[in-house]
């Protein structure tokens, strides 16, 4: 999916748009997302939440966005939002090549560690905190740069080598 162009993100710059994509379970921190979205729509601040996937956590998460479940493809959700939610490996490849900077929490330090050694670590916010990931995302908002995102996501990434890291670490 690495393209080579950025796809617009929404007019409105006051009300940003999250996509979260990925099983709606606590191993990938969603009650960290949960927290997130609670304290934007406690602060009145403006935002919309599409969320891809489904779990046990589905009816935590549903009040502060809208529920898609599990979809075939995600590529339309990551090119409509503004900041992607993620913390799986290959969603965050995606997104990353659509220029969208993520947002991916954590909440044991095995998934600190994981997402801490990804390749691309400067276009992602990685956090274990609400208060810090907001922080985060207001502070780079003026750096994020969606044609550097890509063009360093493409000279990183291949399909083909992601493929054989998969293969390696099977093997393991």
């Amino acid at each position: 999916y690495i393209i080579s162009k950025p796809v617009e993100n929404a007019k409105d710059r006051n009300k940003r748009s999250y996509a979260l994509i990925g099983r709606l379970t606590e191993d990938i921190g969603l009650p960290l997302y949960v927290k997130f979205f609670s304290m934007l729509k406690k602060n009145k601040i403006s935002y919309s939440l599409d969320v891809y996937g489904d779990g046990p956590y589905k009816s935590n998460i549903e009040k502060y966005g809208r529920i898609h479940g599990i979809v075939d493809e995600t590529m339309q959700a990551i090119m409509k939002a503004d900041i992607v939610c993620a913390s799986s490996y290959l969603s965050i490849v995606d997104a990353l090549s659509f220029g969208k900077p993520v947002l991916a929490f954590y909440n044991n330090p095995l998934k600190k560690d994981y997402l801490n050694g990804f390749p691309l670590l400067q276009h992602i916010m990685v956090s274990d905190n609400v208060e810090d990931a907001l922080t985060k995302i207001e502070s780079r908002n003026k750096e994020w740069n969606a044609r550097k995102i890509i063009e360093e996501t493409h000279n990183t990434f291949s399909w083909d080598q992601i493929m054989k890291d998969y293969l390696e670490l099977w093997k393991k």
